[in-house]
């Protein structure tokens, strides 16, 4: 006699609780696979509008140091004239000078 009224045998029993437990489980993976999807996507963002921002900041500095250096030329070619002769050994070794600036830029 069997204790199943639809027929089924133990083993069968045992077996759809087994495939039911092995779906759930794929559900919550399939959760997890998702949240962690979600955050990384979140995370690559953050980090992008971080490196834009630190980007931007970069070309200001550089703007700004680019000013400075202009600004001072003025001020040495008003203090001294004889820079901005380019015959003179003072006026090569300023644009010397620039040159190996501008080329750290």
């Amino acid at each position: 006699m069997s204790t199943y009224s639809n027929g089924k045998g133990a083993s069968s029993a045992y077996t759809d609780n087994y495939n039911e437990r092995v779906q759930k489980l794929f559900e919550r993976v399939g959760t997890l696979q998702t949240a962690v999807d979600d955050q990384k996507t979140s995370r690559i963002k953050e980090i992008e509008n971080i490196l834009l921002e630190l980007e931007r900041r970069l070309n200001e500095i550089r703007d700004n140091k680019a000013d400075k250096i202009n600004y001072f030329d003025k001020m040495v070619l008003t203090l001294h004239p004889d820079q901005a002769n380019p015959d003179s050994s003072r006026g090569r070794k300023r644009q010397q000078t620039e040159a190996r600036e501008r080329t750290q830029l």
